[in-house]
């Protein structure tokens, strides 16, 4: 599987980008999720799920986090 590097790419003063991501092996299946907002650095396991599921909560806790 390739590897890819991941750094934080800045936003105009008045906008800000979210990078964020969901892991899952099967449909539904044991999910995780992370993300990155400026140089503060979230993960987590929520069991199982679907991945919808897994990108809606991984955007719902960086919005939060912002």
């Amino acid at each position: 599987m390739p590897t890819h590097e991941v750094c934080w790419q800045h936003g105009d003063n008045d906008k800000m980008i979210f990078n964020v991501d969901g892991s899952i092996l099967t449909n539904p299946g044991k999910v995780d999720y992370g993300g990155l907002v400026r140089s503060f650095v979230f993960y987590s396991s929520i069991g199982l799920s679907n991945v919808l599921h897994v990108e809606i909560r991984a955007l719902m806790i960086e919005i939060k986090l912002c």
